[in-house]
């Protein structure tokens, strides 16, 4: 018997670690008002991440310490800087960094300290040739997630920047390779309080551990994206946004969708569900025993449905090797289903 469901649900292509709370979305070093957050991960990873903060300042210090110094030499001389209209301006100037009117430049001095883990620049001119190469060879999407006020003249930001070749669209090859580049990390923006304007921005990558200019690891994070040859399924699936992509994970928030769902728990007692996989415990894995409720829920949407109606397969497909799964619904309520198995419904097959 396969049934509908409405829901807010937390799922991943390859696996799921549902947040149950807002607060434990605050241990992962997000947002204190997310009501759906999801943390993919791969199979092997089965913990959750130490505790971080999204607005810590960067690992490699030295750089920004520099600057935090000269600031305060100057600020004896200083003029008052309203750090609320900065913010305000950074939010709403930043959803221009890779459009044709582009950020404010005079919001910036004529020296600005700007450095990534593989871009390094010192004066506004190379700061905007930077922004300006990124737009015409990678076409980015800039996400911002999140602005704060650090210190007393530093705004950080939590964003997700996503790029791909712009011109490897003229590709004859790109079936095979068609690298899709993400990143989501942190900025720290500092004021020069002598001026009233920026005078220093220094990025942190999440999924690198050595944010130093040029690091090994941040060179292999960013070759690795480029190389790549495999890419998901071209299967329609729900829109989510990436948080946070650390490496081997990421954090996605998702929009409510709704699902198709089936009980496993007979496929466990058949002869067929004996041979599931085993789990941690060393039991047997009800993830393991979903051939019959695959097979259900394939049939469901195959045709074998009140309306008799063939439907497109959809991703992910996702189950819970505890036997348990959680379907985040709208308003923060939950339902823990007892050994399921889920297609996703999309589209117009949602109605």
């Amino acid at each position: 018997m396969v049934r509908k469901l409405k829901s807010h649900t937390a799922q991943a292509d390859r696996g799921v670690i549902s947040l149950e709370s807002c607060s434990m979305s605050r241990e992962l070093g997000l947002f204190t008002d997310c009501p759906s957050l999801v943390l993919p991960s791969t199979t092997t990873r089965r913990t959750l991440p130490r505790r971080v903060s999204s607005l810590a300042p960067p690992r490699n210090l030295k750089r920004h310490m520099q600057v935090r110094s000269s600031q305060s030499m100057a600020t004896a001389g200083s003029q008052r800087v309203d750090m609320q209209k900065k913010m305000e301006f950074l939010r709403e100037d930043l959803t221009h960094l890779f459009d044709d009117q582009g950020i404010n430049q005079s919001a910036y001095d004529d020296k600005v300290n700007f450095e990534d883990p593989i871009t390094r620049y010192s004066t506004v001119k190379g700061y905007m040739f930077n922004i300006s190469m990124l737009r015409r060879v990678f076409a980015p999407t800039f996400q911002l997630h999140d602005i704060k006020q650090t210190s007393e003249f530093d705004i950080t930001t939590r964003w997700t920047m996503i790029m791909q070749l712009a011109l490897n669209k003229y590709n004859p090859f790109r079936k095979w390779w068609d690298p899709q580049l993400l990143f989501t990390g942190t900025s720290i923006m500092s004021v020069n309080p002598s001026t009233g304007r920026f005078n220093s921005h220094v990025d942190t990558w999440d999924a690198v551990q050595n944010q130093k200019y040029l690091s090994l690891e941040a060179v292999r994070h960013l070759v690795g994206q480029l190389a790549t040859l495999s890419r998901a399924p071209q299967l329609e699936s729900p829109p989510y946004t990436v948080l946070k992509k650390p490496d081997g994970y990421e954090v996605r928030k998702y929009n409510s969708f709704l699902v198709a769902e089936t009980s496993m728990a007979e496929d466990a007692s058949s002869p067929a569900g004996s041979s599931g996989r085993q789990g941690s415990s060393g039991g047997s894995s009800p993830a393991g025993n979903g051939t019959s409720a695959f097979m259900s829920l394939a049939g469901y949407i195959f045709g074998k449905n009140d309306r008799q109606e063939k439907m497109a397969m959809t991703m992910p497909v996702f189950s819970n090797s505890s036997g348990r799964m959680q379907l985040f619904m709208g308003h923060n309520k939950v339902i823990h289903i007892l050994t399921t198995v889920c297609f996703v419904l999309v589209s117009r097959h949602s109605d």
